[in-house]
């Protein structure tokens, strides 16, 4: 547990560094306490960095399908533990219907970020239906055809969405 009143830690967020003594009660931080409780010890100055969490564009994960390896939960533990505070998964299963997006997005209190899939059964999947619903569009290994990564790409323009392959 890292509660506790740390001294003189650094705080950083998108525009400034500021040093400042920090209050941290569970997930809560006050900058600068005005009063302290007499049983709080103070920790080690310097020693707490607080910085906004950082963002997975990039995860895979076993679910659904390979849950021995890695549960959804699992990776939202493990992407937690590392600072991230959001986690963009990539289509190991083809996000390329709705029901799939709804899957994913019923983990709270951070639901995942998706890339939905580029193409399903070698079409180009319905990027209207997904388009509220996911970060991007992807595929899971290179496309096989230019011409099939032409069209996506020019089907994918009106939505603004960033395409990865």
């Amino acid at each position: 547990m890292i509660d506790g009143y740390y001294p003189q830690a650094t705080l950083i967020n998108d525009r400034s560094v500021t040093v400042a003594d920090i209050l941290l009660e569970g997930e809560k931080f006050t900058v600068n306490p005005p009063t302290l409780s007499p049983d709080i010890t103070p920790k080690e100055p310097h020693a707490l960095v607080i910085f906004p969490a950082l963002v997975d564009l990039c995860s895979r994960s076993g679910e659904p399908g390979f849950e021995s390896r890695e549960t959804l939960t699992s990776l939202q533990n493990c992407a937690r533990g590392g600072g991230f505070g959001r986690v963009a998964l990539l289509p190991c299963q083809p996000i390329d219907r709705l029901a799939m997006a709804d899957f994913f997005a019923a983990y709270v209190p951070r639901p995942f970020l998706l890339w939905g899939a580029l193409t399903s059964g070698g079409q180009l999947c319905e990027f209207a239906d997904l388009r509220d619903r996911v970060v991007g569009f992807a595929h899971r290994e290179p496309l096989p055809d230019l011409l099939l990564l032409r069209r996506a790409l020019e089907y994918l323009q009106p939505y603004q969405k960033q395409s990865f392959s």
